[in-house]
């Protein structure tokens, strides 16, 4: 078997924990472009390096949801993938 790499694409998982409906919109909303630049700590090099990335699968299980006395939201957590292009 004869193997060439093309290309070397990475893929950043992320998430965020205990999140209100407005801290979600607020990233889900950053993410909301077909293409963005992700700037992160190289794992390889420990340096900053900029990548540009779409969004994966986003995933945010609801926590908590209000009762008639209050209308916060709450959400366990907010995870989402980001592959570079």
């Amino acid at each position: 078997m004869i193997r060439d790499r093309v290309t070397r694409k990475r893929k950043f998982n992320c998430k965020w924990a205990a999140l209100t409906q407005e801290q979600l919109n607020t990233i889900l909303q950053a993410v909301q472009d077909v293409s963005f630049t992700l700037t992160t700590i190289d794992m390889e090099t420990g340096t900053r390096q900029s990548y540009t990335v779409y969004v994966g699968d986003r995933s945010a299980p609801v926590y908590w949801y209000p009762s008639t006395n209050n209308t916060t939201w709450m959400y366990a957590s907010l995870s989402m993938n980001f592959i570079e292009m």
